[in-house]
C-alpha cells in the first residue's frame, strides 16, 4: 500500500503541492496550534490525502470567491486566450500564474482560519442552548456547501477546457486558412 502510495506520491505536480498540499497543510498545523482543532492523523499517508482535500476546498474558494473579489478591487486578467498564446512563447508565464495561484490560496488560508475562529465562537454560544439542533444543521450546511462548492468549480473548470477547444479550433482554422490563401 505504502509502495503504491510513494508511486502516486511522485506523480503529483508542483500545482498541487504547492496549491494544494501545503496550502492544506498550514490551515491544519495552524488550526491545531492556535484554534485547537486537530485534523491531522497518525499516519502520513491520512495526512497527505487529509491536507490535500483541505488544500483542494481552500483553492477552489480562492478561485470561486476571492479572485472575483481581488478583481473588483485591483488587477484584470488578460483573455484566456492571451494567456494560452503568451505561455507558448514565454514557459516562465505559467510558473508565474501557479504562483499567483498559490498567492490567492493562501489568502484562502488565512480568510478561512479567520472564519473558523468566528465560527469556533459561534459554535460555543449556540452550543450552550440547543446542541443536537445546531449539530444537525451544521453537517448540513456544511454539506450543501461543499456540494456547491464543487459544482461551482466544475462550471468554470468546464469554462475553460471550452476556451481552450475554442481557442485551438480557431488556431487550426488559422493556419488551415493561410496555407490555402498563400
Amino acid at each position: 500500500m505504502e509502495k503504491a502510495f510513494e508511486k502516486i506520491i511522485e506523480k503529483i505536480s508542483t500545482y498541487n503541492i504547492f496549491n494544494f498540499i501545503l496550502p492544506g497543510a498550514v490551515f491544519a498545523y495552524i488550526s491545531r496550534e492556535l484554534l485547537n482543532k486537530n485534523f491531522l492523523m497518525n499516519s502520513w499517508i491520512e495526512n497527505i490525502i487529509i491536507c490535500y482535500f483541505i488544500g483542494m476546498i481552500l483553492s477552489r474558494i480562492g478561485s470561486l470567491i476571492i479572485e472575483p473579489i481581488l478583481h473588483k478591487f485591483k488587477g484584470k486578467y488578460k483573455p484566456y486566450s492571451g494567456y494560452v498564446e503568451a505561455s507558448k512563447d514565454d514557459s516562465t508565464i505559467p510558473i508565474l500564474l501557479e504562483t499567483n495561484n498559490m498567492y490567492r490560496t493562501f489568502i484562502a488560508v488565512f480568510g478561512g482560519l479567520a472564519l473558523y475562529k468566528a465560527y469556533l465562537y459561534l459554535e460555543q454560544f449556540i452550543m450552550r442552548n440547543n446542541s443536537t439542533v445546531f449539530n444537525e444543521i451544521k453537517q448540513f450546511i456544511f454539506l450543501i456547501a461543499l456540494t456547491a462548492l464543487f459544482i461551482a468549480s466544475f462550471v468554470k473548470q468546464t469554462g475553460f477546457i471550452r476556451s481552450r477547444i475554442e481557442l485551438h479550433k480557431n488556431n487550426k482554422t488559422k493556419s488551415t486558412h493561410s496555407i490555402i490563401t498563400k
